[in-house]
């Protein structure tokens, strides 16, 4: 088989925008210091960092949920501890105190905290 000039210079020109290509797609890792600049880069890679994504999105509002779970048994922990306060101070007939946390847990069982 004969190879001629102009196949080699074909071969060689191929070749060279395959290498700036490479170099062009390692020069965009380097300079934005990310492994994955397009999705095309790595496909499993890209995969990965979606599930990632996913993932970080249900741990923020995992940790929300449980800022606002908090925030409300810290208030209801408050406003029991001053009911205490208020009926320690005062003597109270233990039938009254019986009536005044009924009514306290009542006011309180209708509301529904949802974590997700």
């Amino acid at each position: 088989m004969r190879i001629t000039q102009s196949e080699t210079c074909r071969n060689f020109a191929s070749d060279l925008e395959t290498l700036n290509d490479v170099y062009y797609k390692i020069s965009r890792q380097v300079s934005s210091g990310k492994r994955l600049t397009q999705l095309s880069d790595s496909p499993e890679g890209s995969a990965d960092l979606l599930s990632l994504t996913d993932l970080a999105t249900d741990i923020d509002q995992f940790r929300s949920s449980a800022d606002t779970v908090s925030y409300f048994l810290g208030t209801a922990d408050s406003v029991l501890n001053e009911v205490n306060n208020l009926f320690t101070s005062v003597a109270v007939v233990p039938w009254v105190w019986a009536a005044a946390l009924r009514l306290i847990v009542k006011s309180w069982a209708p509301r529904k905290i949802f974590l997700f």
